[in-house]
């Protein structure tokens, strides 16, 4: 990966394990090492400065950092440095064993720190003149700030502070909601640590995270405030009723619409899922256009549940969404 900034170009190189965690970053002036315990990050050394990190009762909230300075010959007492929390997590303070003040910091909603006040980066400097640019960089639960592009290491994939979305889509598909880019629905009091579904900041996680699937609303305006993305096209159909459509990511389309027919519920030879109102989901492959995978066949309509032939592939309200990656 490599970011420009100054007239300057530095080309930074991750490592990770085969469970997909980064282990290591190597930029122009040294290599970090990380090392976990199961999906926490328990320790990071550089050279010859390592800080262990230390956890509450929920698991991704740090309470504490252990500095030690590692070295052959002299024996150099480790600082333990506390962490300041607000409501879900993520570290406003750092203080050293005296007490003061060695690191402050406020964010915006998204997670992007607005500024570090002048005296709190000067002794920050004096204590840690090899890092003193990322004397905290713990942010939300599970993530970590990296200086060097400005996204945060978020265990599974990269979140983007500035726009508010992850950089990739979500690994789990739609199991975290059907926004695969979105971190979560309320930022300021909903936290994702592993990338992958948000919770609450106490732990408990969304009805989507717990079941692995998200329901489809009984509006589209609810849908629109579920996704997180305004509808791409409104208009209406053949028969005069609206119609709604979505894509909340390049490769998924989500239509609201019905086909009433002069038919209404009871009524003979009325289905739900064609003369009511209902969603149908479109799926085509990356890399192709809507246009071009129309042609070839390439579109997939995931079935709805309880679906037989002739039945319609239209869900309905409180049915849940297709699981697909």
């Amino acid at each position: 990966m490599a970011r420009n900034s100054s007239d300057t170009a530095q080309t930074v190189r991750y490592a990770y394990d085969p469970f997909g965690r980064r282990i290591a970053k190597k930029d122009a002036f040294g290599v970090t090492r990380f090392v976990w315990d199961g999906n926490r990050l328990l320790c990071e050394q550089r050279g010859s400065h390592a800080r262990t990190y230390v956890y509450g009762e929920h698991e991704f909230v740090p309470l504490a950092r252990i500095d030690s300075l590692l070295t052959e010959h002299i024996v150099i007492p480790a600082e333990v440095r506390h962490l300041h929390l607000d409501h879900h997590g993520t570290p406003r303070e750092l203080t050293n064993s005296a007490g003061s003040i060695i690191w402050a910091a406020s964010y915006r909603t998204w997670g992007n720190v607005v500024a570090v006040s002048d005296e709190v980066s000067s002794l920050a400097a004096a204590e840690q003149p090899y890092d003193h640019e990322l004397a905290q960089p713990v942010r939300s639960q599970g993530q970590y700030c990296d200086a060097e592009t400005g996204l945060h290491y978020n265990r599974f994939r990269y979140y983007d502070p500035d726009t508010g979305r992850f950089v990739s889509i979500d690994p789990i598909g739609l199991r975290g909601g059907a926004n695969t880019y979105r971190f979560a629905q309320n930022p300021i009091g909903w936290v994702d640590p592993l990338g992958l579904a948000p919770c609450n900041g106490d732990g408990a996680a969304s009805g989507a995270a717990k079941s692995g699937r998200l329901s489809f609303p009984a509006t589209p305006e609810e849908l629109t405030e579920i996704l997180g993305v305004q509808p791409k096209k409104i208009g209406v159909t053949p028969d005069g009723t609206k119609r709604v459509v979505w894509e909340p990511n390049a490769n998924t389309r989500i239509r609201f619409e019905s086909h009433p027919e002069g038919l209404s519920p009871g009524s003979a030879g009325y289905n739900p899922r064609h003369h009511g109102e209902h969603f149908h989901v479109e799926i085509k492959p990356d890399g192709v256009s809507w246009n071009n995978a129309s042609k070839n066949g390439l579109i997939t309509k995931p079935e709805p549940p309880g679906y037989r032939l002739g039945s319609g592939k239209g869900f309905l309200a409180g049915e849940e969404f297709p699981d697909y990656k």
